[in-house]
């Protein structure tokens, strides 16, 4: 058994957790990694260790606690309460002992999609080769987007030459693809193997953009490439995402038809999804709505609370301007990194329209919310009956309180 070695007894915020010097030998993709410990029975590793042996840039906020890794696209962030990736909740926590930073390393070999095993004298984590689960390409009327969705985890970089107009990404540690052609309206897709990488190049049309994003899912992760030209509506920013559970789609229908005519009348672009689809990351809001049997003349109001914090925000916001050629859009992005209160204040205001307006009971709560709505804090979730929503008067007071708290945004 490797917990042989010496006990400390480690206090941190009024509760003790056991530290163990581990005796086993730990190996990263064949790198071995020294000072690994057993805390309360698990195996935690040096997280700057473990961000070398996987060549990953590694940064720490010690005034915030917060712990972020980059894996080359794909970043890790971790505090005291829980470790995320791609904006997937991981179990596990940061620890300080001796003012050195851990992470267990099981939660790590769940992050990373990663093998994880322990004999009787060693610990592995191995990286295993991502496969291609689907690649597709679809246009819309304002741009095209591409999503390849992996099994397990692949570093990927990405290159943009703009005197060709051509974006190609090199996807590390990917089982080999045959070599595919596709065409959309604002972009040619080649996607293939070439020289043990998996290559995807995009032919991009004449004065397109692009923006690149990461999104964890149930398998893995996905890629999606969105490309479109400078008078899109995507870079105009003033687009609202109305989010709908399946099924709901019936009980919410009157009152997001008259919302969506009253938004788009006022040059406001609104895209209805389902909670499983993909969104904009940069719209303005998400804006999503429960149907339930609260009282008659009673509205809640949800907004995320403070738990991303300022900095995590500020480093999407970062990460989202180095995947992106348009230089315009660092007002942008500074904007979007800026108004974390976003949500919060947009909440109080409806909440205070529709009082004012309707004399309906409304409450504010702030909760950590699914990650649609953690988009630097732009997200609301409405809860009400079916009863309330069709209320005209709420729909009109709703619209022209979202209206004005984007024009005070600009």
């Amino acid at each position: 058994m490797f917990l042989r070695a010496f006990k400390i007894l480690f206090i941190v915020a009024l509760f003790a957790i056991f530290v163990v010097q581990a005796q086993t030998q730990v190996f990263i993709n064949s790198k071995e990694l020294s000072d690994n410990l057993i805390i309360d029975n698990e195996l935690y590793i040096l997280a700057k260790s473990f961000a070398d042996s996987t060549n990953s840039n590694f940064s720490y906020e010690a005034n915030l606690g917060i712990l972020a890794l980059d894996f080359n696209g794909h970043i890790l962030t971790a505090d005291n309460s829980l470790i995320e990736i791609d904006g997937k909740n991981i179990q596990g926590r940061l620890v300080y002992p001796d003012d050195k930073l851990y992470l267990p390393l099981k939660s790590l070999a769940k992050a990373y999609n990663a093998a994880s095993f322990t004999d009787t004298e060693a610990s592995y984590f191995i990286l295993p080769r991502a496969s291609l689960i689907s690649s597709t390409m679809n246009s819309y009327s304002d741009y095209d987007r591409v999503v390849l969705e992996f099994k397990g985890l692949s570093p990927y970089k990405s290159t943009y030459n703009s005197e060709l107009n051509i974006l190609e990404l090199l996807f590390d540690n990917v089982l080999e693809q045959p070599f595919t052609v596709s065409y959309g309206s604002k972009m040619v897709m080649e996607l293939g193997s070439s020289l043990g990488y998996l290559k995807l190049k995009l032919i991009l049309s004449e004065a397109n953009n692009y923006e690149i994003y990461n999104e964890a899912s149930p398998n893995g992760y996905k890629v999606i490439i969105d490309t479109f030209s400078a008078d899109s509506q995507k870079t105009n920013h003033k687009k609202i995402e109305i989010v709908l559970k399946q099924t709901q789609i019936e009980e919410s229908k009157y009152f997001i038809e008259q919302l969506k005519q009253f938004l788009e009348a006022n040059n406001i672009d609104v895209e209805i999804i389902l909670e499983e689809d993909k969104i904009d990351y940069l719209a303005d809001i998400f804006l999503t709505i429960n149907v339930t049997e609260i009282n008659r003349n009673s509205i809640n109001i949800y907004y995320q609370s403070t738990n991303p914090s300022e900095y995590l925000i500020r480093e999407n916001a970062a990460n989202a301007l180095r995947r992106s050629n348009k230089p315009e859009r660092r007002l942008l992005l500074d904007k979007i990194a800026s108004n974390y209160l976003f949500g919060q204040e947009l909440a109080n205001r409806i909440s205070n329209t529709i009082f004012q307006n309707i004399g309906y009971q409304s409450q504010v709560f702030a909760e950590n919310l699914s990650a649609i709505a953690n988009y630097a804090g732009r997200g609301i979730v409405i809860e009400s009956s079916k009863e309330n929503l069709n209320n005209e008067l709420l729909i009109d007071s709703l619209a022209r309180t979202i209206i004005s708290h984007l024009e005070n945004y600009d």
